[in-house]
This record gives structure tokens, C-alpha cells and sequence, in this order.
């Protein structure tokens, strides 16, 4: 386990995901500041359509920073497979 310190830069700013989003799951609500993830309750999350293959997400920060560390979170969901893989920063 590791902890990271400091504050979220990416609330707030703009995001976008490609191709596009499935239902009312828009790019902004990765970057709302809210840990609250499970789609199964109603809870908004980031979520492309489950036809894309090669879906991408992007956070746009306002100004240069030196960045130590970053924390993605799944959404939580009762399906069986997993949503965030293939990954490059």
C-alpha cells in the first residue's frame, strides 16, 4: 500500500473520453471529486460504451505540474469482468 499527499489536481478541470460515453457516464464525472462509484446505485461515474475496444479518457490540467504519483479508481459493479486495463500515462 502507498499514500499520496497533496492535493487532487484533476478536480475540476476538463476531461474527455473517446469514443464516446455510455448513458449519463460524461468524462466530467471522473474528475468531480466524488468517490462515490457504484453505477448499481445510481452513482455517476467516467464509462464509455461497452463496444468500444480501444476506448481512451483524458484530464486536460490547467497549468505545469510535478506530478509523484497517481490514483485510479475502478467503478464498482456486479459485473463479472474487469473495466480498467491497458493503461499508459
Amino acid at each position: 500500500m502507498f499514500y499520496i499527499t497533496g492535493p487532487n489536481i484533476a478536480v475540476g478541470q476538463h476531461a474527455s473520453q473517446s469514443p464516446g460515453q455510455y448513458g449519463k457516464h460524461a468524462a466530467i464525472y471522473a474528475v468531480d471529486g466524488k468517490l462515490d462509484n457504484n453505477v448499481n446505485s445510481g452513482d455517476l461515474c467516467a464509462h464509455t460504451n461497452f463496444s468500444d475496444t480501444v476506448a481512451r479518457w483524458t484530464v486536460t490540467l490547467n497549468q505545469t505540474y510535478n506530478i509523484t504519483g497517481i490514483i485510479i479508481y475502478n467503478r464498482k459493479h456486479i459485473c463479472k469482468f474487469d473495466t480498467i486495463y491497458n493503461i499508459s500515462t
